[in-house]
């Protein structure tokens, strides 16, 4: 499983005691498709079927999930 993760974080001080944080994370930023093991076809009886995987994307897309996040500190 490739997962590729990642995270920015900066910081604004305001004077010695108050300072804002501002972090941006990315994860699966490359959008790489990981299937889910229970969607693949482990039937090998099935030439058909055996190493196909029936689903685990949305629309067939690989997801990207991004979350933003402030702090103030003070």
């Amino acid at each position: 499983m490739i997962n590729d993760d990642f995270s920015v974080t900066t910081g604004i001080n305001f004077g010695e005691t108050r300072n804002l944080q501002l972090r941006a994370d990315f994860f699966n930023l490359f959008k790489h498709y990981n299937p889910d093991p229970t969607t693949v076809g482990l039937a090998f009886n099935s030439k058909a079927t055996f190493g196909v995987v029936a689903g685990g994307t949305v629309n067939g897309i690989a997801n990207r999930v991004i979350q933003l996040a402030g702090k103030f500190y003070f």
